[in-house]
C-alpha cells in the first residue's frame, strides 16, 4: 500500500514537471526494499572521481597515481557545484565544456586528449559498476593531436651535441651513435661490466632490426670528426 500511495505522489509530481531525482529514488528504494532487496546505490561525481583516485594509488606506482590527480582536480573544479551533485547527472555536455574550456586555457591538444581520456577512464568504471546507464565522455570527441615524426641524428648534429657536452655525456652520445639504441636504454648500463657489453650488443642488433636507417646503418653517413 505505501508502495502504491507513493508511486501515484510521484505521478502527481511528474504530471506537473516537478519530479525531482531524490523523489524518484525514494519510490525506486521502496519498491526495492519491499521485495528485500537493498537501497539503490548513489555517489555523488566528486565522490565516485576521489574513490577512483585513491584506488589508482594504491594499485598502481606512486608517479601515476600522482599523474592521474591533475585531470580528475582540474575535472571536479570545472564542474563548480554540479560536481557534488548525482553522477546520474552527468551530461556529454559537461565533458565538453572541460574540454574546451582547457583548450581555451591554453592546454596544448595531447595533455587535453590525456586528461579526457583520464575522464573517460573514470566514468566507464562507473557504468561498469552500474552507476550509471551509459558513459557520457564516450559522446565527445578528443582533441586532435598533431605527431611530429622523428628522425634520427645526422653526424652534424652529433658534433654540436658533442661540443657541448662533458665527459660522461660524450661517451653515452658516442655509444647510442654508433649502436643506434636510445640513450635511456644505454644510461641502465654498468660499462665496466662485460654483461652490459653483452646486453648493448643485443640492444644493438634489437634497435636495427626495428628500425630502419638508424645511425648504426652504413646508410646514415659518416660518423662525426
Amino acid at each position: 500500500m505505501r508502495v502504491a500511495l507513493e508511486w501515484e505522489k510521484a505521478a502527481e509530481l511528474a504530471g506537473r514537471g516537478e519530479l525531482t531525482e531524490s523523489a524518484s529514488r525514494k519510490v525506486l528504494d521502496l519498491i526495492r526494499q519491499s521485495v528485500g532487496d537493498s537501497a539503490l546505490r548513489t555517489m555523488t561525481v566528486r565522490e565516485f572521481f576521489k574513490n577512483w583516485l585513491d584506488g589508482k594509488k594504491l594499485s598502481k606506482k606512486e608517479s601515476t597515481g600522482e599523474r592521474y590527480e591533475k585531470p580528475v582536480r582540474e575535472f571536479l573544479g570545472g564542474l563548480g557545484a554540479r560536481a557534488d551533485k548525482s553522477l546520474t547527472n552527468l551530461t556529454p555536455q559537461d565533458i565538453q565544456n572541460f574540454r574546451d574550456a582547457r583548450t581555451r586555457a591554453g592546454v596544448s591538444p595531447s595533455t587535453v586528449s590525456f586528461d579526457m581520456q583520464i575522464v573517460r577512464g573514470v566514468l566507464a568504471t562507473a557504468s561498469r559498476q552500474g552507476l550509471i546507464l551509459s558513459n557520457p565522455a564516450q559522446a565527445v570527441d578528443l582533441p586532435r593531436v598533431n605527431r611530429q615524426k622523428r628522425s634520427t641524428f645526422s653526424p652534424a648534429d652529433v658534433r654540436a651535441l658533442l661540443a657541448e657536452a662533458n665527459q660522461d655525456w660524450k661517451t653515452a652520445i658516442l655509444i647510442g651513435f654508433y649502436v643506434g639504441a636510445r640513450l635511456s636504454r644505454f644510461g641502465q648500463l654498468d660499462m665496466g661490466s662485460s654483461e652490459s657489453f653483452r646486453r648493448a650488443d643485443q640492444l644493438h642488433t634489437a634497435q636495427n632490426r626495428a628500425e630502419r636507417g638508424s645511425p648504426a646503418s652504413p646508410r646514415a653517413g659518416r660518423a662525426p670528426a
